[in-house]
């Protein structure tokens, strides 16, 4: 792994690298390892549908909160997520409106 972290930081995200199977294994198990050393992040993250339960509001008013830049997203494995902290300290003593 650390081989693979030299030459991304020597040639840049645009460096072509070969591996064998036994590489592909290690980087991935780096990667779950990764993930789950943040794990208890992600026991705190909400999907846009558990959020609009929790704050009974339309994917929509999620979405456009969103995009005005009031609440940022968290992507993993092609799926949004929502850091619940910070959807509570967005909707705390705020009136939510859709």
């Amino acid at each position: 792994m650390k081989k693979l972290e030299k030459m991304l930081k020597k040639y840049g995200k645009d460096a072509k690298v070969e591996m064998t199977i036994e590489d592909l294994y290690e980087f991935a198990n780096y990667i779950i390892k990764e993930v789950s050393d943040n794990g208890s992040e992600k026991s705190n993250l909400l999907s846009i549908k558990e959020v609009c339960k929790k704050l009974n509001k339309k994917e929509s008013t999620i979405y456009r909160w969103q995009k005005l830049g009031l609440i940022t997203p968290t992507y993993i494995g092609g799926h949004t997520y929502y850091k619940e902290e910070e959807i509570m300290q967005y909707t705390n003593g705020y009136k939510l409106v859709g």
